[in-house]
């Protein structure tokens, strides 16, 4: 009899047996006993924002401002690894992993972070890429080998790093996401999007309203057919946050994460959800109240469904002259592990229950054990418009639901040398974390010792026998084992670009030169000789670029130099003989300009006549405010009007520019042709001679129209107008591209725009006249389909009656009323009140006579529509 210590609870153990006569070589063969309880395993389940104590969190969302990282290009890479620290400080102790995010913009105008030598909002310009690509260097080599770090979200662009307001472009999708592939060669990356962006990568998808009524087709189903189409979560993780608060969210997943996780309804929602699209992670629902006792059986459930969860069907294991193991394993969870952790089998100590011989098997890949494929469809119910379907609030009316392949049973096997001294000692299984080769995972059994392993059996040593464990073995309970870590260790490569110090400035000494017709004088730089008889040009008085290593005055740009990358920031400059100083011709260059004329003014450029050039063109208030900002395309917007030389022209803007009274800064942005010789010569200011009046509407047909029925517009001067859905940014550039219909008008005469083949939804005309000056924004066009009252349910049990003294429509239910909508005969919805309890009311005071649909919602899902006429 074996005694062991640190009893905690039995199990009553099942065990086969089998045993084998040959050579001296005994078989065993065990079914583990089976663990029905949630596990908390690594790298999956219920994810906390930022690192706090969950009952079933292994994982931390933490979020990074890209200015806390680097708030200027002199720092270094030490300061990532100082606030990495910082956070991440008590992490690998705690058995916790991370998810960082980084973002410029978390939601209001003040909460933005970009470093504070670059321009807020500037996603596109060569300084924007050059340090965008340089972060993501950092973090790669910072992020990708640490230990603490489970998954990475690529972020950055957009509200919250969320990739809308603004969305990233195809160029910023290449540029980032070749950027975190280069740098993240063994964490995983997520976006927020993967069907239609960032597609060049298979990269994982952080969903940031998870099951949520409302974005259950256009976000859900989009997962989930790239997950049918390239199996992306066999390779990736699927993850991120449920939302609340906004929209339908109360219908599904649930008015808030207590509701979520502790009513039954909401909760097989979200279990539902997980499954079908093999979700590892989410947050947000963590927050759910941990002394609600509903809400922590349920949460339990969650925690099942989430990632993976190895059940061991069966080990056998046998010894003669080796050690030989086999086990079958099934994946009875929703997703696979992501990295490639060792399984290890060791030889424990009778008594103390410590290894005293270990070994991990050769030839396993736990990343290949996958779940089962093809879980239940939520039941889809058309409702049109940008949402087109629905999912049934129970998920499907039968409440069935099964994976169309069920997970497989894998088995591996392996045989070992083992050296050690004659007697008895545990088989036991494990799961290492590599970050120091520790217990971490756990196996679904209840065969499990506290720090992390499994016992299986007996191995005797010297007889070459094999038995199952002793009668009366002691288990311990893995949710109750606090006990597990891991170590940080782990290197950072990573070679920061060697300082480059300012040149002494030499007094400049020549006379200041301007272009024609300019009130600036272009920025004087003043060159020195070195030692090896190269020239350096120093800053000029105003502090504003830097400029090295140009080693003569011919009169080519710089950037066309080797010795330029000492400063990558450094502006396209052409070398001006008459003034003895260099002329700008790139990005990134300021002038103080004075407007003396209150009226609009043309910008005047000066540059080569063969170039199709794209520039920005800020000017700033003295405070630092924008108070004009244009994206200008050489070609497209100016008027070529007189020629300079041979190569060079003078060049009219097409677009006004208004409002401009006393001093300002004026900013030129050159974001592409960088490097190939300067473009620019030169440029002032003109009175303008454009017409910078916006057209006005005589006439727009607005409110809620049937599909088919024209929009008839009227407006004051000849314009083409544009439908385009409501939202759209009232700029030229964003209406036309945004555009799904358009008609060129003649003033005051009547035309249409027919949208016959139109999605139903919200939209709004704009006029743009051949100034490309842009009008209001209509009034809101609703294309909808009428509602048909007489294909609604009826439901006796909910009493709707309309009081024609008080103006009340009174409610009443025999169950838990949630809200009530109320819509006029075309289908438009005029109002809307959330309920608490079995009765309620809805005020119509204020609504024009006619006939209107009273749409009633019981909390169970039921609901009931009553047509009520107004008078």
């Amino acid at each position: 009899m074996i005694e062991l210590i640190k009893p905690i609870w039995l199990f009553a153990i099942i065990i086969q047996v089998s045993i084998v006569f040959a050579q001296q070589e005994t078989g065993v063969s065990v079914i583990p006993q089976p663990y029905e309880k949630a596990l908390k395993n690594p790298l999956k389940g219920f994810t906390t924002n930022n690192i706090s104590d969950h009952p079933w969190g292994t994982l931390a969302h933490t979020y990074f401002k890209w200015n806390e990282l680097e708030n200027n290009e002199t720092d270094g890479i030490e300061k990532i690894i100082k606030i990495s620290n910082q956070r991440w400080g008590s992490v690998a102790a705690r058995n916790k992993k991370v998810i960082p995010r980084v973002y410029l913009h978390w939601n209001a105008d003040n909460e933005k972070y970009w470093p504070a030598d670059m321009q807020k909002d500037d996603y596109t310009s060569a300084q924007f890429e050059a340090r965008v690509v340089r972060l993501i260097e950092r973090l790669g080599a910072c992020w990708d080998n640490d230990p603490r770090v489970a998954f990475v979200e690529l972020g950055i662009i957009g509200k919250w790093g969320e990739h809308h307001s603004p969305s990233p472009s195809s160029a910023q999708q290449k540029l980032l996401g070749d950027a975190f592939a280069e740098a993240f060669k063994n964490k995983k990356v997520s976006v927020r999007h993967f069907w239609e962006q960032f597609t060049a990568h298979p990269y994982g998808e952080y969903w940031d309203s998870w099951a949520h009524y409302d974005q259950m087709w256009g976000h859900g189903n989009s997962i989930k057919k790239v997950n049918d189409k390239t199996g992306r979560y066999k390779e990736n993780y699927i993850g991120g946050e449920v939302a609340y608060g906004w929209g339908n969210s109360d219908i599904q997943a649930g008015p808030s994460p207590t509701a979520s996780v502790a009513i039954e309804k909401h909760r097989n929602f979200v279990i539902n959800s997980i499954r079908w699209l093999h979700c590892t992670q989410l947050r947000w629902i963590d927050g759910y109240d941990k002394n609600n006792v509903q809400a922590a059986v349920g949460a339990e459930e969650i925690q099942k469904a989430f990632g993976y969860r190895y059940v061991l069907d069966e080990v056998r294991f046998s010894m003669s002259d080796s050690l030989k193991v086999s086990l079958d394993v099934t994946n009875t969870g929703s997703a696979p592990f992501y990295y490639n952790w060792p399984v290890e089998v060791a030889l424990l100590d009778s008594v103390t229950l410590k290894p005293v011989w270990k070994s991990k098997m050769n030839n396993v890949d736990i990343r290949k054990w996958l779940p089962g494929d093809g879980w239940t469809d939520p039941q889809w119910n058309y409702v049109g418009g940008w949402q087109e379907y629905h999912p049934d609030v129970n998920w499907n009316p039968s409440k069935t639901w099964e994976w169309a392949k069920p997970p497989v049973k894998y088995t591996i096997a392996d045989k070992f040398k083992v050296e050690i001294p004659n007697g008895s000692y545990i088989l036991s299984l494990a799961i290492l974390d590599p970050a120091g080769n520790l217990p971490s995972v756990k196996f679904a059994t209840g065969n499990y010792l506290k720090g992390g392993r499994h016992p299986m059996g007996v191995i005797k040593i010297g007889k070459n026998e094999c038995d199952t464990l002793p009668a009366g073995f002691k288990f311990d309970d893995p949710n109750t084992d606090n006990t597990l870590f891991y170590t940080v260790d782990f290197k950072i490569d990573y070679e920061e670009e060697p300082e480059v110090k300012d040149p002494e400035q030499t007094p400049y000494s020549g006379n200041a030169w301007q272009f024609p017709a300019d009130t600036v004088s272009a920025w004087q730089y003043d060159f020195i000789n070195n030692f090896s008889g190269n020239k350096y040009f120093s800053l000029d008085s105003a502090k504003t670029i830097g400029v090295y290593g140009c080693n003569d005055t011919t009169g080519y740009n710089i950037r066309n130099y080797k010795d330029s990358v000492l400063n990558k920031n450094a502006a396209q400059l052409m070398w001006n003989n008459t003034a003895g100083t260099f002329q700008i011709n790139g990005q990134w260059l300021e002038y103080t300009s004075e407007f003396k004329l209150n009226s609009p003014y043309q910008l005047l450029l000066k540059a080569l006549n063969n170039a199709d050039a794209n520039f920005k063109l800020t000017i700033l208030k003295a405070n630092g405010d924008t108070a004009i900002f244009n994206d200008f395309n050489l070609k497209n917007d100016f008027t070529n009007k007189a020629r300079v030389n041979e190569q060079t022209d003078w060049f009219l803007s097409k677009i006004p520019l208004a409002g401009l009274w006393g001093t300002y800064v004026v900013r030129f942005d050159w974001y592409d042709n960088i490097g190939e010789t300067g473009i620019f010569g030169g440029f002032s200011f003109i009175k303008s001679e454009l017409d910078f009046t916006p057209p006005k509407w005589t006439y727009v047909s607005v409110g809620t129209l049937s599909p088919g029925t024209d929009v008839v517009v009227i407006t004051n001067e000849n314009t083409t107008v544009y439908l385009v859905p409501q939202g759209t940014p009232a700029d030229s550039t964003s209406i036309k591209q945004a555009a799904v219909a358009s008609v060129k008008t003649t003033a005051n005469k009547q035309a249409k725009i027919a949208t016959l083949d139109l999605k139903i939804g919200n939209y709004v005309v704009y006029a743009i006249d051949t100034s490309n000056n842009v009008s209001d924004a209509s009034k809101a066009i609703i294309l909808q389909y009428p509602v048909n009252a007489e294909l609604l349910p009826n439901d006796s049990e909910i009493k709707i009656t309309y009081h024609f003294t008080s103006q009340f429509i009174d409610v009443k239910s025999v169950k838990e009323l949630s809200h009530i909508n109320v819509y006029n005969i075309l289908g438009k919805k005029v109002g809307s009140k959330k309920c608490n309890g079995n009765t309620s009311d809805f005020q119509a005071k204020g609504l024009i006579s006619g006939i209107y649909l009273v749409h009633v919602f019981e909390k169970e899902g039921s609901f009931k529509v009553v047509k009520v006429v107004i008078q």
